[in-house]
């Protein structure tokens, strides 16, 4: 109530005096009115929406592991749950390879259901040197990256797939740098 009486006697004290100019010669003379009208429907505009209504999400289940390469934990891997529909979670592991997903903010969890598991981790390349013909005058050399991760456990075609279900999940993942094993019998 105090904020309306506010803008009333603004109104009153400021604006109204000033209706007999044309508001052009107003706002010539002095600029800040018309910002000051601006960021005044602004904050009407925004108190309007400042009442509490909180953030609807799809159910949500924790979901924390582990995750190894070759048997030896990654350490700052990037892991990212891409569900079927909606908003990706995601955590980075920790030295032991620990990670802990998070869907927004401080809420943690993913959605429920499948999801497409992508886990990134990149190092600078210490063995590249940029070329002179890319190099820009007055700009840092640009750093080459090496892909720690096989790229088969990464970006939207990963193979890693998994179910999120209601309640906490522990899901782990044990990935190896190796060729991977295909069976080469069809059944027909």
């Amino acid at each position: 109530m105090a904020m309306w009486w506010t803008i009333f006697r603004l109104n009153q004290m400021i604006l109204r005096p000033l209706a007999s100019h044309s508001m052009q010669t107003i706002t010539r003379l002095f600029p800040v009115f018309r910002s000051a009208r601006l960021a005044g429907a602004m904050c009407l505009l925004a108190a309007g929406g400042c009442g509490g209504n909180p953030a609807v999400y799809p159910p949500l289940a924790e979901v924390s592991g582990v995750v190894t390469l070759d048997g030896k934990p990654i350490e700052a891997a990037l892991v990212t749950f891409k569900p079927e529909e909606g908003r990706n979670a995601g955590g980075e592991t920790d030295a032991e390879g620990r990670y802990t997903l998070t869907y927004v903010g401080t809420t943690r969890g993913a959605s429920l259901g499948s999801h497409r598991v992508s886990i990134v981790k990149r190092i600078l390349d210490p063995h590249y040197i940029q070329p002179q013909s890319e190099k820009v005058a007055g700009m840092p050399p640009m750093p080459e990256y090496i892909d720690v991760i096989p790229k088969r456990f990464t970006g939207p075609n990963s193979e890693l797939t998994v179910d999120v279900a209601a309640g906490p999940n522990t899901i782990n993942f044990a990935l190896t740098s190796g060729p991977v094993a295909t069976d080469q019998k069809r059944e027909r």
